[in-house]
């Protein structure tokens, strides 16, 4: 059986192949068995991303000869990876970060400047082969790639949010995380954990003024007409992972985890392509609800999030990882 950490070097070495789309396909030898593969997606048959997990089956399934198949199923968890009852799955950071505190150096405001740069960053063997080989040997977990997961902005009903001045004293809804209060609150807002299915009615009784979350979050609280003013902060490109059981893995013969791994570039990328497809539809719609949205002055909100930044980048690796999605 392979060794986490050659696992995770493997995994490494598929990150570098978006830089060399033309390198050929490894020729597979076959396993004694075939081999199906259970894909976690949060969302099952309707995760903005299935299209995308689809044509990654189909391509393993090309480049092994039928060896290899995925097949996806409704699952995001971390553990279901871990303990086996997942071979992959896409999970959120908030989950890695538990496990590795690293994680969370790319959930920090304004860690990237763009999407394209996040999906550089998470793609870079150089930058991320350490991180995402850091929980083979305890967890049994091989990150395999990072996503772009959508950028996070704020809503509220009273006005436009053009600097961190203008959020003082709104009471923003935030998810369950230590990470989002604090962010909220060093823009100057009132950050209340809340559970997603209550927020529309919260804000249009009053207790909350509004909330801060994706397009595809303000979209699923079907806040058009309750918080009509979206902001956009972008504080926040908070990635989700593609994370594989490792002995999975293992259990795969060389070439044909290779033809895997080979995939996975391109399955990100459409990945992110319909994510960010699905955002801009989220707009459209809302737009045509009457929601109005608007830039805002973003240096002024790095500035008031300096301070949270710094204290996290607590180590060298840290800071080396923040560093990668600066200008």
């Amino acid at each position: 059986m392979l060794r986490p950490k050659l696992i995770a070097a493997l995994a490494g070495a598929a990150l570098a192949l978006t830089a060399c789309t033309a390198t050929p396909a490894p020729t597979p030898t076959a396993p004694a068995e075939p081999t199906t593969l259970q894909l976690g997606l949060a969302g099952g048959d309707g995760d903005v991303r299935h299209d995308a997990a689809a044509a990654l089956a189909e391509q393993v399934s090309a480049a092994t000869e039928g060896r290899v198949t995925l097949e996806i199923t409704a699952g995001g968890e971390a553990a279901s990876v871990e303990d086996g009852t997942l071979d992959l799955a896409v999970v959120d950071s908030a989950q890695l970060t538990e496990l590795n505190p690293d994680f969370g150096t790319f959930a920090l405001p304004y860690a990237f400047d763009s999407a394209e740069t996040q999906a550089r960053v998470l793609s870079d063997a150089a930058v991320v082969g350490d991180l995402y080989g850091s929980l083979a040997d305890s967890h049994h977990l091989t990150v395999l790639t990072g996503l772009y997961a959508g950028a996070r902005n704020v809503a509220n009903n009273a006005h436009a949010v053009n600097t961190p001045a203008d959020l003082s004293g709104l009471r923003l809804a935030v998810t369950q995380s230590d990470t989002q209060v604090q962010v909220i609150e060093a823009l100057g807002a009132i950050a209340v954990p809340f559970a997603a299915d209550q927020i529309h009615a919260a804000i249009a009784a009053g207790t909350l003024q509004g909330v801060e979350d994706t397009q595809f979050g303000y979209g699923a609280q079907n806040l058009a007409g309750t918080a009509n003013f979206v902001s956009l902060t972008g504080h926040q490109l908070v990635p989700d992972y593609l994370v594989a059981n490792s002995d999975s893995l293992a259990s795969l013969s060389d070439a044909d985890r290779q033809a895997l791994l080979a995939a996975l570039p391109a399955a990100a990328t459409a990945a992110n392509g319909a994510v960010a497809t699905a955002e801009q539809a989220g707009r459209t719609d809302a737009e045509s609800k009457g929601v109005a949205y608007n830039d805002v002055d973003k240096a002024s909100f790095q500035a008031a999030t300096e301070s949270m930044v710094k204290a996290y980048l607590s180590t060298p690796a840290r800071e080396a990882l923040y560093s990668a999605g600066q200008p």
